[in-house]
Parts: C-alpha cells; structure tokens; sequence
C-alpha cells in the first residue's frame, strides 16, 4: 500500500529509534518484529497487516495487525492465546493466518518453536540446583580487608607486649606493686595456679606408683576429736581458771549496761483538794 511505503522511505532510508546498525548486518529492537531483522517485509510499522508471536507469563500469544484497526492504535493488535500443545498450536496459526502471505505464517510458525524451547530449557533450569551469583562490592570488601589486617597487627603487638611483661615478672625485674590490667593479671595468675596443680597432680600420681597404690583413711570421728582437742584452750593454773570467770561476768555487766535506756515515771497525788474535801 501507499501508506506502508511511506512509512518505509521515512524509517527504512533515514532514522528509525529501533534500529541497530553494524557492519554486517542491520538489526530491528521492536518487539514485534518476527525475526529482528530490520527488512521492507519483516517491519512491523511499514505493513499494515502483520502477525506475529509473544511470550507472557509462559503462555505464547498471537498477536494480528490489520487494516481495519489501524486508525485506532490502542486497539491495533489482535492478541489471542495460543494453546499448550504444539500442534493444536501450528493448527490455529494456520486458522488465524490463512490470508496473510506465507511468509508471515513460516516466521511465526518458527518463531513459536523458538519460544517453546527455550521455556522447556526454563523449566529444566528451575529443576537442577545452581549456583547462585551474588553481587560483589569491591569498595566494602577492600575496607574490611584493611581492617582485618589492622586487627591482626594490634592483636600482635598485645600479645607480644604481655608476653615481656610475663617474663620481666618471672625474671624479677619489679620489685613493688604496679597497675596492670586487672583482667590480664588475673589471667596468669589462673594460668600459673593451673601449672602448679598439674605439677602436684603428677607428684601425686608418681607417690601412688612408688607405695603400689595403697592409701591410708582416717577415721572422721577421731579426726574431729582430734581437731576439737586442738581448739581447746589450755589451763595451766586455778589463777588462770577465776580471771577467766571474771572476765566474763564484767563482759555481761558492760552489754546490760549498753542495753536499752531505763525511763523513771513519777506520779503526782493532790493531797490539799483531799483535804478540803475531808473538812467540808
């Protein structure tokens, strides 16, 4: 028509938005285009009837351009689903597309294959497990890589620091008390107390081994006797024995003493108003 070839001198010869061009070969970034080749033939805007085939959702969809609907763009396109199977598919191609040239219908027909395939290559991608790519930030992983290594070298530098303190201490090069870190000293303290009990452990075991293994159990009454005999005082004269009672007695006297203060209440009798009533 007059109106296709119009249109095809202005996009075809001069600028068009969806053309690509290289050296080769000139390509067609419209979505309707049938093969994505920028040609006369397969221009979806220099021919006024046109068909071709669109996936949406999984679904493959047919999409018609005709005449009668040009003066109306929203409502240019036909848009029909096509169904599942891939002959019934081909048969309503063939329905739709009966008077269009055969060009148009190879195109869609290859077009349709095309899209199947690569959904089936979809849907067995979904069922194997793969890797997952993960954006990298260049900047963030430099800066903690360079904390990190700030890290390890203050951690260093501690370890080397406690490390001569440790042995300056062991050395007996601080005669007097100085301020550590609380933390830290109790620290060697644990770790050197635990060296000492290892060391009395393997003399224990070593004593075991020389006497055969045989341990002696004393008695737990008698050792209570024992340490209650210990803790009694001894008395040597009758003297010592009186001071002692003496001294208890004044100890009781000074807690009486040290008890609650005594109050003394006086009570007040009205002997003259007696008196009087006596004489009346």
């Amino acid at each position: 028509m007059i109106q296709d070839d119009i249109i095809w001198s202005c996009v075809g010869e001069n600028f068009c938005c969806f053309k690509a061009k290289t050296k080769l070969e000139t390509f067609c970034r419209n979505r309707y285009n049938l093969s994505g080749i920028c040609r006369r033939k397969l221009c979806p805007l220099a021919n006024s009837q046109y068909a071709t085939v669109l996936e949406h959702r999984g679904k493959c969809l047919l999409y018609m351009k005709t005449i009668e609907r040009i003066h109306t763009p929203n409502k240019m396109w036909e848009k029909i689903v096509l169904p599942d199977k891939y002959s019934d598919a081909l048969k309503m191609i063939d329905e739709k597309l009966q008077y269009f040239p055969k060009m148009t219908i190879n195109k869609a027909k290859q077009r349709l294959t095309r899209i199947r395939q690569y959904l089936m290559r979809m849907r067995r991608m979904k069922l194997t497990v793969q890797p997952k790519l993960v954006r990298v930030n260049k900047k963030v992983e430099r800066r903690e890589r360079k904390r990190e290594n700030r890290a390890l070298e203050v951690a260093k530098i501690e370890k080397s620091i406690n490390n001569e303190l440790v042995d300056r201490l062991k050395s007996g090069l601080y005669d007097g008390f100085y301020n550590f870190d609380q933390e830290e000293f109790e620290q060697m303290l644990d770790k050197i107390g635990a060296k000492y009990e290892e060391e009395e452990e393997e003399e224990k075991e070593k004593e075991k081994e020389k006497t055969g293994g045989s341990t002696f159990v004393i008695d737990e009454e008698a050792e209570n006797e024992m340490e209650s005999w210990g803790k009694t005082p001894k008395i040597w004269d009758m003297e010592d024995l009186v001071d002692n009672d003496y001294e208890k007695k004044m100890k009781k006297l000074k807690k009486r003493k040290k008890g609650k203060p005594k109050f003394e209440i006086e009570f007040e009798q009205e002997v003259n108003h007696q008196q009087k009533r006596e004489k009346n």
